[in-house]
């Protein structure tokens, strides 16, 4: 489906169910070079158990049009324009790495229409190294092979798959080359930029629920627990043996963690 924001077409999902008024929304925001196929577990769980679910290609990703360089506070503002477009008062919003950060903005700016937050592999400050942005800004090869080293814990890299006969590098890679060019450069040099003062992050009142990977190096444990201190209202669950892809590596703990998140 489709919805017209800001005169472009923005493609988005419901998990393949109808919205019933009056149940609970939840939104599902994607990370940096993926789109709204990575919450396809997620969104279809939450689709059939009560709840009007809703995931998207972010502008310019996928099959959405639009700028993927517009900056953090933009596209925290985007996610609520989303909100408005499709009536929808207030969500949960969960967020994945690069929407983590974007979820976090959305509720900086619109508290009233974010419920709860549930954080996955995010950290502030989230740096990227230079010669990952310039390889990134070259649309070299190499960024998309450090995407990889970064991106999984060393365990999903020998293979193996909790779902048989699918490779868990593979997918991600696949989802990785068919965004459009220029994509991942802008997402990562989004979140390298992306340093909220305190200030504002005192503004989100709503519970916050931080699940990271405890082998994760693009947003290290160390620092998610630094950011979970410096919310009003949160926690942290971790994912042992677990790498920054969580929702692709560890998808049966994260779907635990996250009900947790949702229902308390």
């Amino acid at each position: 489906m489709y919805v017209t924001i800001d005169n472009n077409e923005i493609f988005y999902s419901t998990g393949k169910r109808d919205i019933v008024e009056g149940q609970p929304n939840i939104i599902f925001v994607h990370g940096v070079s993926l789109d709204s196929t990575t919450w396809t577990l997620y969104t279809r769980y939450y689709a059939r158990r009560g709840y009007n679910v809703y995931t998207f290609d972010l502008p310019g990703h996928g099959h959405s049009q639009g700028d993927p360089s517009a900056s953090m506070q933009e596209k925290g503002a985007w996610v609520a324009k989303f909100m408005d477009a499709l009536d929808i008062p207030s969500a949960i919003v969960v967020g994945h790495s690069m929407g983590g950060l974007i979820a976090i903005e959305t509720a900086i700016q619109f508290p009233d229409k974010v419920e709860k937050l549930a954080l996955l592999g995010v950290a502030l400050p989230m740096p990227v190294t230079p010669v990952f942005l310039e390889a990134a800004k070259n649309g070299d090869q190499l960024a998309i092979d450090m995407f990889v080293l970064f991106g999984y814990d060393f365990a999903a890299q020998l293979g193996g798959n909790p779902v048989s006969g699918i490779s868990m590098l593979n997918t991600g890679l696949r989802i990785v080359e068919r965004q459009k060019e220029g994509v991942m450069h802008a997402g990562l040099n989004v979140c390298n930029e992306y340093t909220p003062e305190q200030s504002r992050l005192d503004q989100i009142q709503c519970p916050v629920t931080l699940v990271i990977g405890r082998d994760d190096v693009m947003t290290p444990y160390k620092r998610a627990l630094q950011l979970a201190d410096n919310l009003p209202n949160s926690r942290v669950l971790d994912i042992p043996n677990c790498g920054h892809m969580l929702i692709i590596e560890k998808p049966e703990d994260v779907h635990v963690r996250l009900l947790d998140a949702v229902k308390n």
